[in-house]
């Protein structure tokens, strides 16, 4: 009898990905953590190290969404959207061109960074928008966020009605 001969594949050479393609992966992979990530951490580290003080209790400032807008946890209101009164900023979820987006990335994240970096915030809840939001003055070591906002050119002075462009 002949020896009983065993199936062995044969080994293929390794594929190892060029240096550009591993570039560009780790690229999106910075790229998915700043903008999915980042915003979590920052936005749990707001909540938890600056609660905001109101005319009702407490608030907590759970998410920014945008430069104009946060989600509030009230001691007596329970969960609110918010809209910042006093201004208008360029829109993340609906952008009308690139330097809309950017815009509104830069003026997202200067309103976190002021929240996370402020000592005393303050809340003042006004009426409903017609989108069912809770209309919000935000104060930062007393001073407005939207002044801060107009004056750094993140948003536009807006006291309701049409709105303009932010597309040149």
């Amino acid at each position: 009898m002949t020896p009983r001969r065993t199936f062995r594949p044969t080994r293929l050479a390794r594929r190892t990905s060029p240096p550009g393609m591993r570039a560009i992966g780790w690229l999106a992979g910075v790229l998915a953590l700043w903008l999915v990530a980042l915003p979590f951490a920052v936005d749990g580290a707001i909540s938890v190290l600056r609660p905001a003080t109101s005319e009702t209790g407490s608030c907590r400032i759970l998410r920014v969404v945008d430069g104009d807008t946060v989600n509030l946890w009230c001691a007596r209101g329970g969960h609110v959207k918010a809209r910042l009164l006093g201004y208008d900023s360029p829109e993340v979820f609906s952008p009308r061109c690139l330097s809309e987006f950017l815009r509104a990335q830069h003026a997202t994240w200067f309103l976190r960074w002021s929240l996370l970096t402020g000592k005393a915030l303050h809340v003042i809840l006004h009426d409903r928008d017609r989108y069912g939001r809770r209309l919000v003055e935000l104060t930062v070591d007393g001073q407005p966020v939207a002044k801060t906002m107009i004056d750094r050119g993140l948003g536009r002075g807006y006291q309701g009605g049409q709105r303009q462009g932010w597309c040149d």
